[in-house]
């Protein structure tokens, strides 16, 4: 049986060995951040008032909306920050899919809603559906939906006795499947003494 030969010396490496460096990140500038809103607004409002089934309507994607994905923890703690709330909690909101009576789109109108934007609870008395119809609006008056009946019942109750509840945007929902803006949540809180 032969014996095996020792491993001679190893061969210096003469070609250079790849190493890959990541290209610096690119932060944008306050202009560019305030083009890309511009142009995603725009967009968005030419969205608005086309209809769902029409054949240039574009389904509002997750990656269409304005909301940044904050954290609940994160999210929780801005409020509290800004308004020093008493009570606070997380509502999904219904009527969603529906659109306005003005022909506008509700899954435009939560795409372009942000964390934390106020929004306005109001009680439509003459509502056909519900005594209870709690109707949610954006700041322009533009409708996202409505508090749950059961839900709607209370608010209206609290605000006849002086509770002075607020609302502001928590993220807009997406199909699972699809990713395609489908619903949204709020926060309902009753402010601080020394909450806005």
């Amino acid at each position: 049986m032969k014996a095996r030969p020792k491993p001679g010396p190893v061969p210096p490496v003469t070609s250079k060995a790849f190493v890959y460096t990541p290209p610096e990140p690119h932060v944008l500038s306050e202009e560019e951040v305030k083009r890309f809103w511009a142009k995603r607004r725009e967009w968005l409002d030419g969205m608005l008032d086309m209809p769902r089934g029409s054949k240039y309507s574009d389904p509002i994607e997750e990656g269409d909306t304005f909301a940044l994905g904050y954290s609940d923890e994160d999210f929780e703690a801005q409020l509290v920050a800004l308004f020093h709330p008493v009570h606070f909690f997380p509502v999904t909101l219904a009527g969603t899919k529906h659109d306005n009576d003005d022909g506008t789109r509700r899954d435009v109108v939560i795409a372009m809603c942000r964390e934390l934007d106020l929004l306005t609870l109001v009680h439509e008395v003459n509502n056909t559906h519900s005594k209870t119809a709690v109707a949610v609006l954006q700041a322009d008056g533009l409708q996202l939906g409505y508090l749950p009946d059961h839900i709607g019942k209370e608010v209206i109750s609290k605000q006849r006795n002086g509770w002075g509840l607020r609302a502001v945007f928590r993220e807009p929902h997406f199909h699972p499947e699809r990713k395609v803006v489908v619903g949204a949540a709020i926060y309902i809180f009753q402010p601080g003494v020394d909450g806005n």
